[in-house]
């Protein structure tokens, strides 16, 4: 099997999450840090036969709603007419405190922003591997985007397989960490009552990123002595 083709298989699957594009929304930053510019073509080539496609069974119509629904959840975000304590985002959880709108929106950018270069450095950093370049990009996603909610936490699934693939399990720290992954939403949610889920899903995916990039950081420390 050619490096070609499974970038090509991968470009589509990718396009695929035009879907659900808040869950998809650090994988060109990731795409194009690492020079995977073959597979970034090819996702960006799906993602345009998917829009057709919505266009010639639909039509023209389609889009309006779309645009309108768009709109229409904006306003909802912003009158507090959604759950979120549900939400597994830094935005959803400041909200879910009474945290004004405009605030919110502005710490969500931030760490957006934040997750977005550590994505970046963790895909042009060769010597990180993949495992840990895919598992940072699978705990960044839940910091960059401000609407998801918690069982969409199952992406994280995926970071612990990497994580593990990568090393982790050898200590106590990383085995507590996988395992917390692996179980997704559910400890979040025994604590709901007491706390926006956000307070557990935020701090959980940035250990998980940091662990993934652990190896960036001893390198520079090396570096520097």
């Amino acid at each position: 099997d050619s490096g070609a083709g499974r970038e090509a298989r991968g470009g589509l699957l990718i396009a695929a999450l035009t879907l659900k594009p808040q869950l998809g929304v650090l994988i060109p930053v990731a795409l194009a840090a690492g020079g995977r510019w073959r597979a970034f073509l090819w996702a960006t080539a799906g993602t345009l036969a998917i829009l057709a496609l919505s266009t010639a069974v639909a039509g023209a119509e389609y889009w309006r709603a779309f645009i309108a629904a768009l709109g229409l959840m904006r306003e909802l975000m912003a009158t507090e007419l959604v759950r979120f304590a549900r939400m597994m985002t830094a935005y959803g959880g400041l909200r879910a405190l009474g945290v004004a709108d405009g605030a919110a929106l502005a710490v969500q950018v931030a760490l957006a922003l934040a997750a977005a270069g550590a994505v970046a450095a963790a895909w042009r950093a060769h010597g990180l591997g993949f495992d840990r370049r895919a598992a940072a990009l699978l705990a960044a996603i839940p910091l960059a985007t401000p609407y998801a909610y918690h069982y969409e936490m199952t992406l994280t699934l995926g970071a612990a397989v990497f994580l593990y693939r990568a090393g982790l399990a050898a200590g106590a720290g990383g085995r507590a960490l996988i395992a917390a992954l692996w179980f997704g939403p559910l400890p979040g949610m025994v604590l709901l009552d007491a706390l926006p889920f956000a307070f557990y899903a935020v701090p959980l995916h940035l250990l998980a990123l940091g662990a993934a990039l652990a190896p960036l950081g001893r390198g520079r420390a090396a570096g520097a002595g």
